[in-house]
């Protein structure tokens, strides 16, 4: 986790020692997906320091551990950051293999921010390609998704407000009655009190 953290911070050689440390840690006995996510985030690390071969490697490595062991997440980041970098690089051809390997994908799941990407990385590479129209395609396709992701984003918040607000009030309205009440019950303690006795 330190690691991805690090990423997150830009600072990929911190988090490639924090990677191989935890390989070293793990050793055999790593559980798989710990593994996928491990060279997944080696990867990113790499991808950061401009290290693209190694990070294909590891890239490649992760997708195959992820295919072995049915974890879809981590079969389309893999694939789509593999697209990234060939894209940067140029390598045309094998960007074309890898979405086209995605595209293969129709039964599984995938996140909307996976789908977002894909589209952004599909315009890239058809821009690079010199298709325009195909390019145009996905990033109306991207725009689309972008402003459905955010517009959800805005509902959500809108909603969890919109409850918070009616529960404020219903807390507020039992802790004056329970107020009532104690006061209640205290002048009613007070008129009962039993008469003396002479």
């Amino acid at each position: 986790n330190t690691g991805l953290c690090y990423n997150w911070l830009h600072d990929y050689s911190s988090a490639k020692e924090y990677f191989n440390r935890a390989f070293k840690f793990c050793g055999e006995a790593c559980d798989p997906q710990i593994v996928i996510e491990g060279k997944f985030g080696m990867a990113i690390s790499f991808y950061g320091l401009k290290q693209y071969k190694e990070a294909e490697e590891f890239l490649k490595e992760s997708l195959q551990l992820s295919i072995e062991n049915g974890t879809q997440r981590f079969q389309h980041e893999n694939i789509l950051e593999l697209v990234r970098i060939y894209l940067v690089q140029n390598d045309l051809k094998s960007a074309d293999d890898y979405l086209k390997m995605m595209d293969s994908m129709t039964g599984m799941m995938v996140y909307k921010e996976n789908m977002l990407a894909r589209y952004e990385l599909t315009a890239e590479f058809y821009t690079k390609s010199k298709d325009f129209e195909k390019a145009n395609l996905f990033q109306k396709k991207y725009s689309s998704l972008k402003d459905s992701i955010y517009n959800d984003h805005v509902i959500k918040n809108l909603n969890r407000v919109q409850t918070q607000f009616p529960q404020r009030e219903n807390l507020a309205i039992i802790a004056a009655n329970n107020q009532w009440l104690a006061l209640n019950k205290t002048a009613i303690q007070q008129q009962h009190v039993p008469p003396r006795r002479q």
